[in-house]
């Protein structure tokens, strides 16, 4: 999957800021296979992706733990069901222990 989709995570201190990668969303480890889906759709399998075009909400949940939302645009958005002619479900992912 190729792209450009990063959560970086911004500190300030005093008048700098520092900016550090906090997650690639197109690059997601799951190594309890939680990801499975139909045959065909784009983020699916052994590395998870989260491929929409926009990003509605990034919701700080607790310490190293996001949330992250897509929504659809209905019916005009199309990142994870690419070539099926369905448009994309609203998907809301948490991810945990990343920074």
């Amino acid at each position: 999957m190729n792209g450009f989709k990063m959560i970086y995570q911004i500190t300030l201190k005093g008048n700098k800021a520092t900016k550090n990668l906090a997650i690639n969303l197109l690059r997601i480890a799951d190594p309890n296979h939680i990801a499975s889906g139909e045959l065909g759709d784009v983020g699916i399998g052994e590395t998870f992706g989260f491929p929409f075009v926009t990003i509605e909400n990034i919701v700080v949940l607790g310490d190293n733990q996001l949330g992250v939302l897509n929504d659809n645009n209905y019916p005009f958005s199309v990142g994870r069901h690419i070539g099926t002619g369905l448009p994309d479900d609203n998907e809301f992912i948490i991810l945990k222990g990343f920074w």
